[in-house]
């Protein structure tokens, strides 16, 4: 073999060594590469447990089939993510404040999204669910306030409480005929929605399903709606008129409360209550008919609605709330039918109809129940067509020196005497059978007052601070004293407690007084410990001196 062979031989088998070196370290680089890729993700039996990665731009690997609780949670670097069609079902919290994630799209592999899934994904604009998602839970995409518009696809059976809640983009959605019902807090805070589509298989509306959804202007309520969740529509101030289907029976508390904007709202023939604070400051509500279906007006209903002119109240309502037409100060014309037993506190406060009333007569009284006298002054005598005097209807009646009750009068309300600082004597006939809450509470120039035996209760500041009130007499008929009954009536020198109470409320008896007072038991001392379970003078203060009966 010749000099210039074997330098050619030598020289083949060195490239031929240095191509070989080159092959094995790319392999080994490719080799390295794929293994810290797959470092990123924690994976256990399919679920992905945890990423651990700082990418961007996230592929999930082929084979993952569910993705765990909190696995991306606070990654706040990643852009996109890529799920597989192995994928059946996202965890919850799983992508939780992914604060840099803009879009995402769903597999039709995925069945359930859990709750709280996309949480605090403040930058997602886009996001597809394909068509095989059956469950969107509670929360799914709750604040993530760059989502504009979102389909849900048919497949959708459930949609959880607050899915999205304050997502304040979203100007559209698209519900589709599988859901049955918008669950709680499902739009709470959506600003920026505008309209939406509720499709005819939906049943029940949820509590506070559109709460603050200050931009939405229209809303078709469909046929087989039959329930309207408490604050449904809550502060929806754009909102301006509303028709409540016939297959709706209930309208829960505050549901249209501060639409500011609604000018009219015709509500169906089979809703049989409104309730509390339905339309409370509705502001700009001129007109409403409520039908005969209605047999209760709640409390605060229709709360300073000031565009109300006038209202005709069913022969099927029984009861009228407390403030149910407070401050509807343009309110000149009501027609309350005999079918109304009862009407709440203040239920006509404020309105130019009650003013008139008084005007005509400082005892307004509707339905032989006296509801306000607080015009009064010097000595009254309530008429015996009277049955009931309504809570606060002398509330601080400064004016008012005496009151003459008629053995017609079975009960007295709460706050019915509240402050009248002027009042110095009552008597309450045997016909009362119930005092209200505070009833006397503040009427600091009363004396002496004899309570009935028809009376069993007296109720919780019945007579609190009665500052000048230096006898009562406690019949037998009491059972029970409520929580500050008698408390800073500071001239009571003395009480007898009879035998029939069984039970004393917190600070019944309070005392400021200079002087000890003196609180007689009709029992032993031995029958108090029984029915109480400490002496009366563990139960009262310091200034009591306290006697029980010797037999």
């Amino acid at each position: 073999m010749n000099r210039n062979m074997l330098v050619a031989d030598r020289s083949s088998k060195v490239w031929g060594l240095i191509f070989f070196l080159l092959i094995f370290i790319c392999i080994g680089i490719h080799t390295v590469g794929a293994n810290a890729a797959d470092n990123d993700f924690d994976i256990i039996d399919g679920v992905l447990v945890k990423y651990r990665g700082s990418d961007s731009d996230v592929t999930i690997p082929d084979g993952v089939t569910s993705i765990g609780e909190r696995a991306f949670k606070d990654r706040s670097k990643i852009i996109s993510i890529t799920i597989p069609n192995s994928v059946t079902s996202i965890g919850n919290l799983a992508f939780r404040d992914c604060k840099g994630l803009i879009s995402i799209t769903i597999p039709e592999s995925v069945r359930i999204i859990g709750d709280c899934a996309f949480d605090e994904c403040i930058a997602l604009n886009s996001i597809t669910i394909s068509n095989g998602v059956k469950i969107i839970g509670e929360g799914a995409f709750v604040e993530c306030s760059s989502l504009r518009s979102i389909t849900i696809p048919d497949s959708v059976t459930s949609i959880g409480g607050g899915a999205f809640g304050k997502c304040s983009s979203l100007s559209r959605i698209t519900i589709p005929n599988s859901i049955t019902s918008i669950g709680d807090a499902t739009f709470r805070e959506c600003s920026s929605l505008t309209s939406i589509k509720i499709p005819n298989s939906v049943m029940s509306i949820g509590n506070e399903a559109f709460y603050k959804c200050s931009s939405l202007t229209s809303i078709k309520i469909p046929n087989s709606v039959m329930s309207i969740g408490n604050e449904a529509f809550y502060k929806c101030s754009s909102l301006t008129n509303i028709k409540i289907p016939n297959s709706v029976t209930s309208i829960g508390d505050d549901a249209f409360d501060h639409c500011s904007g609604l000018t009219s709202i015709r509500i169906s023939n089979s809703v049989t209550s409104i309730g509390g604070g339905t339309f409370h400051n509705c502001r700009a509500l001129t007109s409403i008919k409520i039908p005969n279906s209605v047999t209760s007006i709640g409390e605060s209903a229709f709360y300073n609605c000031e565009s109300l002119t006038n209202i005709i109240i069913p022969n099927s309502v029984t009861s009228i709330g407390d403030y149910a037409f407070w401050s509807c100060e343009n309110l000149i014309n009501i027609k309350i039918p005999k079918s109304v037993t009862s009407i709440g506190r203040d239920a006509f406060e404020g309105t130019e109809w009650l003013k008139n009333k008084a005007k005509k007569n400082p005892l307004v009284v509707v339905n032989h129940i006296l509801i306000d006298g607080k015009s009064c002054s010097g000595k009254v005598t309530i008429p015996k067509s009277v049955t009931n005097i309504a809570s606060k209807a002398f509330y601080d009646c400064e004016g008012l020196t005496s009151i003459k009750i008629p053995n017609s009068v079975t009960s007295i309300g709460d706050d019915a005497f509240y402050d009248c600082e002027g009042l110095t004597s009552i008597k309450i006939p045997n016909s009362v059978t119930s005092i209200g809450n505070e009833a006397f509470s503040g009427c600091s120039s009363l004396r002496s007052i004899t309570i009935p035996n028809s009376v069993t209760s007296i109720g919780e500041g019945t007579f609190f601070s009665c500052s000048r009130l230096s006898s009562i007499t406690i019949p037998n008929s009491v059972t029970s004293i409520e929580n500050h009954a008698f408390a800073w009536c500071d001239n009571l020198a003395s009480i007898t407690i009879p035998k029939s109470v069984t039970s004393i409320g917190d600070g019944a008896f309070n005392y400021l007084g200079l002087i000890k007072r003196n609180v007689y038991y009709e029992g032993t001392k031995k029958q108090f410990i029984k029915q109480f379970g400490k002496t009366m003078e563990e139960m009262f203060d310091g200034w009591t001196e306290c006697y029980y009966s010797k037999k």
